[in-house]
């Protein structure tokens, strides 16, 4: 937690609001407002949620303050998980030289994944092609295609579990180890005529 904003491990994976109340049951306790900034499971560690507070009052920013800085609490274990080996503190130094080089990858996603791995069947245009479902959350999926041309500027066809054929907008396009197009799709609401819905042959 700082003053600007807070994030926990082992947040619901049930979608958020977009700006909600909470209640910091510190030891002064006060409710105040905030946006979720990110919500999805990073690095293997469950689901996170960063949020950020909205609106605070001069005296919410009081209290922020005494809750941090002034509890004893917050600084008795300062010491407890400091480095005392010169091995383990070369690794860190050798990890963080290697992130330097990596890009900032920042989250941003509000609707945490469902890792998956299964196979399914795709139509673009015409084409139609298999793909492995890598990811999914109630508002799309992440595709790995087989496939030599992926277009983003037309509809997507996928598969669901039950056999008809769902409409989805792509919205980005990278390639996992440079080799195979990973693509990611944003569900498009509005039924699809009966023509898309058939079963693929």
């Amino acid at each position: 937690m700082s003053l600007t904003g807070l994030s926990w491990a082992g947040a619901p994976p049930d979608p958020l609001p977009e700006t909600m109340n909470i209640t910091l049951l510190d030891r002064i306790s006060f409710t105040c407002q905030v946006r979720v900034v990110y919500h999805d499971r990073l690095s293997g560690h469950g689901d996170r949620c960063g949020l950020a507070f909205l609106n605070l009052s001069e005296e919410h920013r009081r209290l922020l303050l005494l809750n941090l800085y002034t509890d004893p609490a917050t600084w008795q274990d300062a010491h407890t998980h400091r480095l005392r080996s010169s091995l383990l503190m070369a690794g860190h130094l050798l990890v963080g030289l290697l992130k330097h080089f990596r890009p900032l990858r920042i989250s941003r996603r509000q609707i945490p994944r469902q890792w998956k791995l299964k196979i399914t069947q795709l139509q673009i245009g015409e084409n139609r092609c298999h793909a492995v479902v890598r990811d999914q959350s109630t508002r799309g999926l992440g595709l790995l295609v087989f496939a030599s041309e992926t277009p983003l500027t037309t509809p997507w066809l996928v598969q669901s579990l039950d056999g008809q054929m769902r409409s989805y907008r792509p919205i980005y396009r990278t390639r996992l180890l440079g080799l195979l197009p990973h693509v990611g799709l944003q569900i498009i609401s509005s039924a699809p005529d009966a023509e898309n819905c058939s079963n693929p042959s």
